[in-house]
């Protein structure tokens, strides 16, 4: 079957087509896929065809940043600059060549050289503020004879049987049934919260135990229901991997899974003031011992083995603290 369109009528349609790909292409630049959370966007323009792949929350329908637009010499908005070649005459022909500098009169003094930057430090002559943290030799050798890195602190109260390496995971579930040696165990082990980092001060600390039969873990922590166990047995000693901290306790109490008190952080100093609050007003006796927003606290928790979610816990804060 022959085409009836006239040559006028061709022209027109490949000149509307052509308008379509080329005139319309800020349409087609806000033509937004979703993929995995993650938009396909076609940028306008002389940037047409070149893809970025960014975040849907990130990215506005219209938006186009200069960061996205890649700048290789295929690029024809941002083209590389026409380097001269080598010995190419930068002046227009016929001009005379430029004058080479004129050297200074014989016997002038000669210029000062440039100072010399400060030497670099060497190593061991500078502390830097924010550099990595030295593990203590301590922890090195516990960390070898257990073969497990998961060692990152010790914990005692003196005259206790709480005497203990401190383990942490990446959750709080695993040495609840598994002991030092990373085996099977219904005694599990001392370990820290998964939330607190060793490397950092952190206003509040938790470090769980088992409430054991024959003061095995942390069984001891239901004698501080006496005040005179209190008295006999306020000071906590806790080493980390990198400081060591004595802690006096200011609050012993039960309590049940719902009361925030393994809040690790803080929006603000406020609501840690708050909790220290109700921490206090929680305490089965009045220690004596004040505690404000400025300090950092330890906590200890255990089961009471009353029901099964009830825990006895004891808040300490810090009062000396050493970085080796």
């Amino acid at each position: 079957m022959k085409n009836d369109k006239s040559p006028l009528i061709q022209w027109a349609l490949q000149m509307l087509l052509f308008i379509v790909l080329f005139g319309g292409c800020g349409y087609f630049a806000y033509n937004q896929t979703y993929e995995s959370g993650q938009i396909v966007k076609t940028v306008q323009g002389p940037y047409l065809g070149y893809e970025q792949n960014r975040d849907a929350e990130s990215l506005l329908p219209d938006q186009i940043l200069p960061e996205d637009i890649p700048l290789t010499p295929e690029n024809p908005s941002v083209k590389e600059p026409a380097w001269p070649e080598d010995n190419a005459v930068l002046w227009p022909e016929g001009s005379p060549s430029p004058e080479p500098p004129a050297m200074p009169p014989e016997g002038s003094p000669s210029p000062e050289p440039a100072a010399m930057p400060p030497a670099l430090p060497t190593e061991g002559s500078l502390t830097l503020e924010h550099s990595q943290p030295v593990i203590q030799p301590y922890f090195q050798e516990m960390r070898e004879k257990y073969q497990n890195d998961d060692i990152v602190g010790y914990i005692n109260i003196e005259g206790t049987s709480i005497d203990y390496l401190v383990t942490q995971y990446t959750n709080n579930d695993y040495y609840v049934d598994k002991d030092i040696y990373n085996e099977d165990s219904v005694s599990g082990w001392v370990f820290m919260d998964y939330e607190n980092d060793v490397s950092k001060p952190d206003k509040n600390v938790v470090v769980y135990g088992h409430n054991m039969r024959e003061n095995i873990m942390f069984h001891s922590l239901r004698y501080y229901q006496s005040k005179d166990y209190f008295e006999q047995h306020r000071y906590i000693t806790l080493n980390t991997l990198y400081e060591n901290t004595t802690w006096e306790v200011f609050a012993f109490y039960r309590t049940d899974i719902y009361f925030p008190y393994i809040q690790v952080i803080f929006p603000s100093l406020s609501d840690f003031s708050s909790l220290l609050a109700q921490m206090k007003v929680k305490s089965m006796y009045d220690t004596g011992v004040t505690v404000n927003p400025d300090d950092r606290i330890l906590t200890l928790s255990t089961c009471t083995n009353e029901t099964a979610d009830t825990r006895f816990v004891v808040n300490a804060k810090l009062i000396q603290s050493e970085r080796p």
